[in-house]
């Protein structure tokens, strides 16, 4: 077993130690003296032992009793002395007999050998995770909106042809041939006979009406029906005068008259739109079933008040039926289509957002991933809108889920440097000037320019293969000291920018910089480099709005050349007024 394999599991006992078993002192007693970034609850953090067990002694009084569910943490890296274990975990906050709150926690934590030998935090993240939202997608709405409004038209047809029909009455008599003894005129007119017309047309007979095709499978449907009791339905077509054919839906009872005979009392209704508007309905569902197989996207229904889901995958979809329709989905969702828990909750909140859609309908999109039997992941984007009813109330949402992997993959890698995995310059100075737009009152951005110390001769001496692997190691140990919010850049060669956001105090940047001075020597020395292996950096805080990359930038490389000309193996923070230093 190697020496970081336990890693993982001192990572849950501490965790369990926290929110379980409450023990605050035992968990604090899985960190080493001198810890940085934890933060436990009420997103505080705090750099060394005594402030860290304050801090968890009034958090545990505060937070009521909690258990962990899905704890998956994994070794993720190892270095000589020290490793990074990351993964997540749900915490579930219990009150006496009620469950009321639950999230998805995103874990980081670096642990460090101590003299003894002992594994112990050196550093912690816990966040909950949030992805920001994909762009709008808008391709292909114009013609799903007017997919969407023929369906809308249609039901509304079906909704207003069963409120206002009105047919014809009819009495006959229980024998084989169901003989008429009455029919109103209105029956007749419907069908554009006179009385004399209609019943020679019928021989005087239900069975002589029905249009021949038809009637096997309406006698069919009677007999069932009086199997079952008095009453029936059945739906056929009637030969009108002008040749056409009338599809009509014949009700009615058995009764016993004041004689003592068994009739038949009915109605025939004229149903010829309804069931045209039916036979629309089922075009407009094979034209879902069309689209999605013509395309790389799948169309889904949401019926609300069913609660039920219909899918309409594309043809290139292995091992799925071309359609699916899943009950009770509002429960199963998240486990049905094993959405990453870092997703969940954002898929869920957009989902909740479309039910309480009002006024204008606008489409909402969500990016999320599945997660793989086999292990992964894949990126897939939801576009959806809700679908009023009459009454302005929310009944369907509707949408399409389209596989972006691919697209996700081309965005990694024109964003990041290819061979150490850093973002590249050009997502660098988009992000800090959108960070600068929304950057808040009483905090301060800090771009941090890092160059290493005579890397040109660690490339002539040891090859460029072993100045490469320097490269990568060094962003790796820069992931391991920044939080997930940092961004950090190779902008060329071997110079870096870290740009750390919302930063109240400098002397965690202070801090950060002094360790990673600390391991870039340590690892020099193991790699048997043969110069020290340092850095010299540029500081400069980004307080204003109207700040540019190109201002701060120059700024913290001034700092940078004071910082090489006293000496290197430094950082220097850039002062108001100070230039490059003169050449001698």
């Amino acid at each position: 077993m190697g020496r970081f394999d336990k890693a993982p599991d001192i990572a849950e006992d501490m965790l369990r130690a926290y929110f379980c078993t409450r023990d605050w002192e035992g968990a604090a007693g899985y960190f080493c003296s001198r810890t940085d970034m934890i933060r436990m609850s009420g997103n505080v953090s705090f750099y060394d032992q005594k402030s860290m067990k304050e801090i968890f002694r009034i958090g545990i009084e505060d937070m009521p009793p909690c258990s962990i569910t899905d704890m998956d943490l994994r070794l993720t890296r190892e270095w000589e002395d020290s490793c990074l274990v990351t993964g997540s975990c749900c915490v579930v906050m219990d009150e006496p007999g009620t469950r009321f709150f639950q999230c998805i926690l995103r874990i980081t934590l670096f642990f460090v050998l101590d003299s003894e030998g002992n594994l112990k935090i050196f550093h912690q993240h816990v966040s909950v995770p949030s992805d920001p939202l994909g762009e709008e997608e808008r391709k292909g709405r114009i013609e799903y909106e007017q997919m969407k409004d023929d369906l809308e038209e249609k039901t509304a047809q079906i909704e207003m042809i069963a409120r206002t029909a009105a047919g014809g009455l009819k009495g006959s008599l229980d024998d084989p041939y169901y003989t008429y003894f009455y029919v109103n005129h209105e029956l007749c007119q419907m069908l554009g006979y006179t009385y004399e017309e209609f019943m020679e047309m019928s021989g005087g007979t239900a069975v002589g009406a029905v249009y021949p095709p038809d009637l096997p499978k309406a006698l069919n449907e009677c007999r069932i029906c009086f199997e079952k009791g008095p009453e029936y339905r059945a739906e056929y077509r009637i030969r009108k005068k002008d040749g056409s054919l009338l599809w009509v839906l014949d009700t009615g009872r058995k009764v016993t008259n004041a004689r003592g005979q068994t009739i038949i009392n009915s109605i025939i209704t004229d149903i010829s739109d309804m069931k045209e508007a039916y036979n629309q309905l089922k075009i407009e569902q094979e034209r879902y079933e069309i689209v999605a197989e013509l395309s790389d996207e799948t169309i889904f229904e949401y019926d609300i008040r069913e609660d039920s889901l219909q899918m309409f995958y594309p043809s290139s979809t292995p091992g799925k039926r071309h359609t699916d329709r899943f009950d009770q989905f509002g429960k199963t969702w998240e486990i049905l289509f094993r959405i990453h828990p870092d997703d969940a909750e954002e898929v869920r909140n957009r989902g909740m957002a479309a039910l309480q859609q009002s006024g204008a309908e606008k489409f909402d999109t969500v990016e999320y991933r599945i997660l793989l039997e086999q292990g992964g992941f894949i990126w897939k984007r939801a576009v959806f809108r809700g679908v009023h009813d009459t009454e302005g109330k929310i009944a369907k949402i509707v949408g399409k889920v389209k596989d972006i992997n691919e697209e996700k993959r081309i965005l990694f890698q024109s964003q990041r440097d290819v061979l150490t995995g850093a973002y590249n310059r050009m997502y660098l100075e988009l992000s800090i000037r959108e960070y600068l737009k929304r950057k808040m009152d009483g905090v301060v951005g800090v771009c941090i320019l890092v160059d290493i110390d005579y890397f040109k001769i660690i490339n002539d001496y040891h090859g460029h293969l072993t100045g490469d692997q320097v490269l990568m190691d060094l962003v790796g140990m820069m992931y391991a000291t920044c939080r997930c919010t940092d961004i950090i850049s190779r902008i060329g060669g071997d110079e870096f920018v870290i740009f750390m956001k919302d930063i109240f105090d400098l002397d965690i940047v202070k801090e950060k910089l002094d360790w990673l001075l600390c391991e870039m020597k340590k690892y020099g020395a193991e790699k048997r480099i043969s110069v020290p292996l340092t850095f010299s950096a540029g500081i400069v805080t980004a307080k204003k709005k109207r700040d540019t990359f190109s201002s701060l930038y120059r700024k913290a490389d001034i700092a940078l050349y004071h910082a090489k000309a006293e000496g290197r193996e430094r950082y220097i923070l850039y002062q108001k007024g100070m230039e490059y230093p003169q050449k001698p």
